[in-house]
């Protein structure tokens, strides 16, 4: 009977984390493409992020002060959508890292208009820190962001 219960508490606890480690989030960057210019992108009037299911540890100003929590092997999507009247898209072409532990397996993380990356490793006292960056409607000037991720509870 003991064998029995130590085999389920064990299954219980496998299972629980698999489930834990396949969250998905997307973090959106929400950029207000009418009045967007390179000295003000990081301004909080003109661009800042919501996320989905996920921890946010800071969303004060800059942009780039932006934190999440996630957890070891969780999948990361990046979006950006304008908040200007209009057609404005806004795409992100990549998740480039910047300093701290590296979460991802490549330095960099490409995309084309959207980007995904998976999460392998634990940050537990630093957080990894990166640059999105991104263009409005697929041309012109590219522009970027620098927040950061934490890996752990």
């Amino acid at each position: 009977m003991k064998k029995t219960s130590q085999i389920l508490i064990a299954m219980v606890l496998l299972f629980s984390n698999a489930f834990y480690g396949q969250a998905q989030h997307t973090i959106t960057l929400n950029v207000d493409t009418a009045n967007l210019t390179k000295d003000n992108v990081t301004s909080e009037s003109i661009t800042h992020f919501s996320v989905s299911d996920t921890q946010i540890i800071d969303v004060a100003s800059p942009a780039e002060n932006f934190t999440i929590i996630v957890a070891d092997g969780a999948t990361i999507i990046w979006e950006g959508v304008s908040i200007s009247p209009g057609d404005d898209t806004v795409e992100i072409f990549m998740i480039k890292w910047e300093k701290g532990p590296k979460i991802f397996g490549p330095n960099d993380l490409e995309g084309n208009g959207n980007v995904q990356g998976v999460v392998n490793g634990n940050t537990p006292n630093e957080p990894f820190k990166y640059q999105i960056l991104f263009k409005v409607n697929g041309s012109g000037q590219m522009y970027q962001i620098d927040p950061k991720i934490k890996v752990g509870s």
